[in-house]
């Protein structure tokens, strides 16, 4: 990721209703098993308010998706929204403004992103996925694998039943 974004906010605390509106591009280094993001473009709205500062609006990230089945990969583009309030003292992520009223937002959106990836994504809902055995692609192509009628090493439990 790029140098952390800062932003002073020490005008706005204390001041419920006063806005500062940022917009920015994010350079991202998300590398999940089945998805990677790399640029993301934040439209934020910083509201002062009695005890912190409202941080809300939308990211846009453009992320590469794996089919958690199959592999199929697509390019998928989502909307991130972000809602949240940072305060002095440090919140159960870590953020908090600092004493000399800066408040890093980098961290913030790259969390929210992070959250809103799938982590089992499918191509379709009833992807069928990959054979073990011969490796075909099963939505595409029937399996071409030879199954033996053997019968289970198992099978001489079943007379303990």
């Amino acid at each position: 990721m790029g140098s952390p974004v800062q932003v002073q906010v020490s005008h706005l605390l204390g001041t419920p209703g006063r806005t500062d509106r940022r917009h920015w591009d994010v350079p991202l280094a998300v590398e999940m098993p089945v998805v990677r993001a790399g640029r993301a473009r934040a439209d934020l709205v910083l509201e002062g308010s009695h005890d912190g500062i409202r941080v809300s609006g939308t990211v846009e990230v453009d992320a590469q998706v794996s089919c958690y089945r199959c592999l199929e990969e697509w390019e998928e583009a989502r909307v991130v929204p972000l809602d949240r309030t940072v305060r002095r003292l440090p919140d159960s992520d870590g953020y908090c403004i600092t004493e000399d009223g800066w408040l890093r937002l980098d961290g913030i959106v790259v969390d929210e992103v992070v959250l809103s990836l799938p982590t089992a994504p499918l191509c379709e809902t009833d992807c069928r996925g990959i054979c073990s055995g011969c490796g075909v692609h099963l939505n595409a192509d029937a399996c071409k694998c030879v199954v033996e009628d053997r019968p289970s090493p198992f099978s001489v439990l079943s007379n303990f039943l």
